[in-house]
């Protein structure tokens, strides 16, 4: 499920990167940067999360992943 979320986020963001160059001509009452920032910056949170809880012994499921994937 990590996996999956994974390639969700980084799928929007591509989409995203993609509005904002110009590529695709989807027009939204949000600014396509503001959007991008919000879900690199989400992707971030979370692998700092996994990174620092792998380092403490710990593990975390997928769950957050996905979900957070679903709620961008």
């Amino acid at each position: 499920m990590l996996l999956l979320g994974r390639i969700v986020i980084l799928a929007l963001v591509l989409f995203e990167l993609l509005n904002l160059g110009g590529v695709l001509k989807f027009t939204l009452d949000f600014s396509w940067l503001g959007l991008l920032v919000t879900s690199v910056g989400s992707w971030a949170l979370l692998e700092g999360l996994y990174y620092f809880l792998r380092r403490r012994g710990a593990s975390l499921s997928g769950f957050p992943c996905f979900l957070a994937a679903v709620v961008l």
